[in-house]
């Protein structure tokens, strides 16, 4: 990818942190910048016609921590065949295997830390692993998301296995990717 210069002033203030941040991760402060921006650019400016609310992982697993099975499953399915594909839509991209991917890999886990994303290729079988820092209960409510997720956009039906701090989904050899 070809990059570009741009120039603008800074608050001194801002570029002291900013220079402190870059440096304690080893970065530039070049490189700094590109990823506030690329967080802006895939993930803030959508937040701001629909807005989010950020919350420590202690508090929102106090939230969901008594909620019944059966109302994460329902409240995970409803939402998991609806925010998935208007996000993509808000987007402009397609609604395929590969967007569904780059959603979870690249908005549900880096930037809203729902969980972290791993998949991988077993004998002609998508296996995609998510593993999360919350309750029990987190995990029920992301395997009905999920499942709905890929029900509504591509129209499968993976299997789903649910463990405490994680789930695993496993996708049909014969997928339509």
């Amino acid at each position: 990818m070809r990059m570009i210069t741009r120039t603008f002033r800074m608050n001194p203030e801002y570029d002291k942190v900013l220079s402190e941040e870059a440096e304690k991760h080893g970065l530039s402060v070049s490189s700094l910048l590109n990823q506030i921006i690329q967080q802006y650019v895939m993930f803030t400016r959508f937040t701001e016609k629909n807005p989010t609310i950020n919350l420590p992982c202690n508090i929102f697993d106090q939230l969901i921590e008594n909620l019944k099975n059966e109302d994460l499953e329902e409240i995970g399915e409803k939402t998991g065949s609806s925010i998935p594909e208007e996000t993509i839509l808000q987007r402009g991209k397609q609604q395929n295997f590969e967007t569904i991917s780059w959603l979870m890999e690249g908005i549900y886990d880096k930037y809203n830390n729902w969980f972290k994303f791993c998949r991988t290729t077993v004998n002609g079988e998508e296996r995609i692993h998510f593993f999360h820092q919350m309750n029990s209960q987190w995990s029920i409510f992301l395997g009905s998301f999920i499942d709905s997720m890929f029900k509504s956009i591509l129209g499968i039906k993976p299997k789903i296995e649910s463990r405490d701090n994680s789930i695993t989904v496993y996708l049909p050899k014969k997928s339509p990717f």
